[in-house]
């Protein structure tokens, strides 16, 4: 049985995520007929957490309880905190990755951009990144948090303009900005928010 368990340990450390295909305490299935009534559902997310898998949803857990996990991952995603937002002394938080997308530590990796050679990093923002929760890792280490943006860019258009002509009484320059007109796109998805096609799964992290 310890050959096994040392096995699955070299496999899947503790701290590793891994993403779950099933469900967990609180999905909320659209189809009337839901598979899994919501007291079954918490009793699997148990089962999961009695297995060593927790769900990745930001809770506080006891350093008490977890102390492996705790080794692994220490106060990168914050210090644990009760229902009040208060800092909880002897817990720590899990990282929450609920409607997120994981993005690879930057670091100082760089692309070239242009023709120029020039490098760009690839997370140009890397140093404004954010903690998850008090007292967690910011700026360009793993669990920092950054929100959606839009890339700074420019358009440009032709200007209209009309000179004046020697000899009339009056006349003078203008010039004005000129609207392009571009065509509606056809049977587009308009939303919230900007994003990818997706499918959604849990993460879950392996506690011991």
């Amino acid at each position: 049985m310890r050959r096994y368990l040392s096995a699955l340990e070299a496999a899947q450390p503790i701290g590793g995520v891994i993403a779950y295909a099933g469900p967990v305490a609180f999905d909320q299935p659209r189809n009337a007929q839901a598979p899994y009534p919501p007291g079954q559902l918490q009793a699997y997310r148990l089962r999961l957490a009695r297995q060593g898998w927790l769900l990745c949803d930001g809770g506080s857990v006891a350093i008490a309880r977890y102390p492996r996990l705790f080794r692994a991952i220490g106060f990168i995603y914050g210090q644990g905190q009760d229902a009040q937002g208060n800092i909880q002394p002897g817990y720590f938080q899990l990282p929450d990755y609920r409607g997120r997308v994981l993005r690879g530590v930057s670091g100082g990796a760089t692309d070239p951009l242009g023709l120029e050679n020039a490098q760009q990093p690839r997370d140009p923002d890397a140093s404004s990144r954010s903690e998850q929760g008090p007292g967690g890792w910011s700026g360009n280490a793993v669990g920092s948090l950054q929100y959606d943006a839009l890339q700074e860019h420019e358009h440009q258009y032709e200007k209209a303009s009309s000179p004046s002509r020697g000899g009339q009484q009056g006349a003078q320059d203008f010039s004005q900005n000129a609207m392009a007109d571009t065509e509606k796109i056809k049977n587009a998805r308009v939303s919230e928010e900007t994003r990818m096609k997706n499918q959604y799964v849990h993460f879950l992290i392996r506690a011991f």
